[in-house]
């Protein structure tokens, strides 16, 4: 058996192992680790197997012996041997391999003695640079240890003697500071200063109000001596505050060892500790004296005393901090308000004290009952029906105080932001403004818009929320809360850049409005209400009860109130206009469902009207009514209003007038029929003086007209109120039944002497069936009845024809003669009593089909027309001259046209 199961090598070959650790360890019985290098006690081995050979005592290897000496010698004598046989036989396996290693050994041995040589003399070399730069560096680094210490020591004297003089002048300007001042009562601006410590200062600022802050004169010229002095102690201050907190190792180069001392604080010197409290009694009494500057210049308004103010908390590095608080202290000031003057409680405890004074017997009874629910509940109180008025008139008055407040607030944040930012350092030129708000997150103007809307915005859906007194009486009255800030508004354009007006609305003014949004949401909707009552009320009772007139006239009447009202403001105007827009929009879409059209809408057979028309009628009615109040007020409204208004007004419009149209074209087409009737009466033959006489000699065509007439004035129109729009519309029938009548009898042929005193009389009937038309809505004893003078050309040519008709051929062609005459009514009569033909018979054409082609075309083609067919023509007895006499009556309204164009 081999020697490597008896005994364990692997202590023998650590490079730790120990001759007498080994040999200790054998003699104490323990096992040798020569890693750990303390002998642990052999563990008890279990007895063995019969196989084990008799060595139980030795396990893995290792010696287990206890104190026995030679036993281990002999176990190691015997490895020993072991090992040698071994070593033996890898020489002998692996001899030409060590021969090899043998001879590069031996070649390397005379390379390995240079470089032996060279290591030696490069430590040597080393040896020679150490007493070379060693010793020295060593010297040279304590020299910088004391020439440091030298420099503390200076730098330490040189702080300490800036500070004793710094010292010895904050004593004598303090003493400028810390003087009283003159006795003064009133400032330049009126306002009391009596026992401010810095009056006389306030009151030297006060008379210079036109200097600006940032000028020259503001900063040194328009001051008085203490001010003057105050800011040098601020800045002598500043500098004392530098030099005692000084941070340990600023001057100190970052270059340098951290192990270089640091410099001395300068307060552990005994002479600057003795002034340590002198300088903070300074500091606090320059402090009170720029806070008091500071207030007193905000109260004022005096921008000289803040910019000084302003200054001196610069000149000390405390102006960020002051900026803040003042503008921390003005935004806790507004909320403080707005909370008060939206609180219930407190309002109600005013209430009680103005019900306290003696009063008549019902306010003292209702003082009792105040006084008893507020027993009950001591936190909300509500006003009752005895006592409304007062809750009314006290919340009001508060809400004026709190108006005024909150612009003295407003104004006073701008004269401080103003100042910061005119206020420069005059080495930097970086203005103030800028140096403050490296605390603050937005500008001072914007920092108070957002607080006082959030404030707004929190109360208005507070009181909403609980469905108070407050939110019942703002929303009732939001046009008058809107006027008190537009007085807020006009009040601060002075010294801000906001402006609120119709045209224009900076982005401040409207976030305060929305703030207070909330209430304008409930007027609206009361106001939509309101609205939306009258307009169901009047489509209450669908199409057998439809609107008329009057329910027209509630309805516009309502809006335009609504409007009225609102138009106060640019905001709550555009919000009601859009109101009333949509309103327009349902009111047309519902009448437009009840309007009736086809033939039962413009049927005109008689003799009463249709069902239709009266329905028609009424909506129009209804319609007009409506949208000329609307359209009455629309012009002093401002031009958004009409924007917004414009667009739903004019399909109402179109509602009612496509209806007046249709029937317009229905009156045309039967006026223009009955008329054309006249061709078929015979004026060629005499005329029975007596039936001319006797009252009955109007033609059958001309009774027809009048009775047609009075249908449409009786049955239709009058059933209309349609106000002025009526009066233009009769017009317009009336100018167009002269017209047609005109054209009509100036293309009737053959006209003898006794047609044209038929004609005469049927234009005697004409004018008095149209005079009574034009009574077409009047009331009996009414003012300004329409006549038939107020046709205007078409009346002057009727009474022009009639005495055409008995011209001789010389006169037609002077324009003095026929002056009122349409040229084109003139030229047919002079064809008619010519042999010449008219242009609808060289045509072929119907006289109702011509009179259709005049209507749509202008006078010029209309005498072009006819100048064609009278050219067209063969010369016949007497030709010649009648075509003379039209060339000349051509020329002459030619030129007259001309004239006119």
């Amino acid at each position: 058996m081999r020697s490597d199961n008896f005994i364990d090598h692997a202590p023998f070959i650590s490079p730790k192992f120990n001759v007498n650790a080994y040999a200790n360890a054998i003699l104490a019985g323990e096992i040798y680790d020569p890693e750990a290098q303390i002998p642990a006690l052999p563990e008890e081995n279990e007895t063995g197997s019969a196989g084990d050979s008799g060595n139980g005592e030795i396990a893995n290897g290792s010696l287990n012996v206890k104190g026995d000496i030679g036993l281990a010698l002999t176990k190691l004598n015997h490895g020993v041997d072991d090992v040698t046989q071994q070593l033996q036989q890898i020489i002998t396996d692996n001899h030409e391999i060590l021969l090899d290693h043998m001879s590069q050994s031996t070649a390397l041995s005379s390379n390995l003695s240079t470089v032996r040589s060279s290591l030696t003399q490069l430590d040597a070399s080393l040896n020679k640079l150490q007493s070379k730069i060693h010793t020295p560096c060593v010297t040279l680094r304590a020299e910088v240890s004391r020439l440091e210490k030298s420099r503390m020591a200076s730098e330490l004297l040189r702080r300490a003697g800036r500070f004793l003089v710094l010292a010895r002048r904050l004593e004598t300007q303090m003493g400028f500071v810390t003087k009283p001042a003159a006795p003064t009562t009133t400032t330049s601006n009126g306002q009391s200063q009596t026992g401010s410590p810095n009056s006389s200062s306030r009151m030297a600022l006060g008379r210079r109000p036109n200097d600006e802050p940032g000028s020259p004169k503001a900063d040194g010229e328009g001051q008085g001596e203490r001010e003057r002095e105050m800011l040098k102690a601020a800045l002598t201050i500043a500098e004392l505050d530098s030099l005692l907190g000084t941070a340990a190792g600023n001057s100190v180069s970052k270059t340098e060892p951290e192990t270089l001392p640091t410099d001395i604080p300068l307060n552990s010197l005994d002479i600057v500790a003795q002034q340590a409290p002198v300088i903070a009694r300074s500091r606090e009494t320059v402090i009170a004296e720029m806070e008091n500057m500071v207030v007193q210049g905000l109260a004022n308004l005096n921008q000289p005393l803040l910019s000084t103010s302003l200054q001196t908390a610069y000149n000390m590095r405390l102006l960020p901090e002051l900026v803040q608080n003042l503008l921390a202290d003005l935004n806790d000031a507004v909320e403080s308000r707005i909370g008060k003057a939206f609180d219930m409680t407190s309002i109600g405890r005013e209430v009680a004290a103005k019900e306290h004074q003696p009063h008549t017997a019902a306010s003292a009874a209702s003082s009792l009952l105040y006084r008893t629910t507020r027993g009950k509940n001591a936190v909300e109180a509500a006003p009752t029906n005895q006592t409304i008025g007062t809750w009314t008139q006290v919340l009001w008055k508060r809400m004026d105080t709190l108006i005024e407040d909150i612009s003295q607030c407003c104004i006073k944040v701008y004269t401080l932001e103003k100042v910061l930012r005119r206020k420069k350092d005059s080495v930097t030129q970086v203005d103030f403004l800028t140096e403050a708000m490296t605390l603050l997150e937005e500008k001072p103007s914007f920092t108070f818009w957002t607080t006082l809307a959030t404030c707004f915005d929190a109360q208005a859906r507070s009181v909403t929320k609980a469905n108070n007194f407050i939110s019942q009486t703002f929303s009732a009255n939001y046009p008058r809360l809107l006027r008190l800030f537009h007085d807020f508004f006009a009040k601060i354009a002075i010294h801000t850049d906001t402006v609120y007006s119709q045209d224009y609305q900076s982005p401040e003014t409207i976030l305060i409005l929305r703030s207070i949004g909330t209430f304008e949401k409930l007027y609206i909707t009361r106001a939509t209400n309101r609205i939306n009552e009258a307009v169901n009320a009047s489509f209450a009772g669908g199409a057998r009860q439809p609107p008329g007139a009057t329910e027209g006239v509630t309805v516009g009447r309502i809006m335009v109130n609504e409007l009225d009202a609102a138009r106060i403001d640019p905001l709550l105007s555009w919000s009601v206009s859009r109101v009333v827009s949509k309103t327009l929009d349902y009111i047309g879409n519902r009448s437009e469902s009840l309007l009736t059209e086809g033939f039962s809408a413009v049927s005109l057979i008689g003799p009463l009207a249709s069902g239709g028309q009266l329905l028609n009628a009424s909506v129009i009615s209804y319609l007009y009514q409506m949208v000329s109040n609307l359209e009455y007020s629309l012009p002093g409204f401002p031009p958004k209003m009409q924007e917004i208004l414009k667009p739903s007004i004019d399909p109402v419009v179109k509602a009612y007038t496509r209806v007046t149209d249709d029937l317009n074209n229905a009156f045309k087409r039967e006026l223009g029929s009955i008329i054309a009737r006249m061709h078929r009466v015979d004026f060629s033959k005499p005329v029975d003086p007596m039936s001319m006489t006797g009252g009955s000699g109007g033609s059958p065509y001309m009774k027809d007209l009048a009775d047609k007439l009075g249908f449409i004035r009786v049955e239709l129109l009058n059933r209309m109120s349609l106000g002025e729009f009526m009066k233009e519309w009769i017009l317009r029938i009336v100018s167009y039944v002269i017209n047609i009548f005109l054209l009509h009898a100036s293309i009737t042929r053959p006209l003898g002497e006794s047609g044209k005193l038929k004609l005469t009389g049927d234009m005697t009937e004409l004018e008095f069936a149209l005079g009574i038309f034009l009574t077409t809505g009047s009331v009996q004893g009414q003012r300004n009845i329409m006549r038939l003078e107020m046709a205007g050309d078409a009346y002057r040519a009727l009474r022009a024809f009639r005495t055409c008709l008995f011209l001789d051929n010389a006169s037609l062609s002077h324009p003095e003669e026929t002056a009122g005459l349409p040229a084109l009514i003139l030229l047919h009569h002079i064809i008619v009593l010519s042999p010449l033909q008219l242009p609808h018979q060289i045509h072929e054409w119907s006289e109702t089909e011509y009179a259709l082609w005049v209507d749509k075309h202008t006078p010029e083609e209309c005498w072009q027309l006819l100048e064609k067919a009278v050219n067209g023509q063969r010369d016949g007895q007497g030709a010649q001259e009648w075509r003379a006499l039209i060339r000349e009556v051509l020329a002459h309204a030619r030129e007259h046209e001309g004239r006119h164009d």
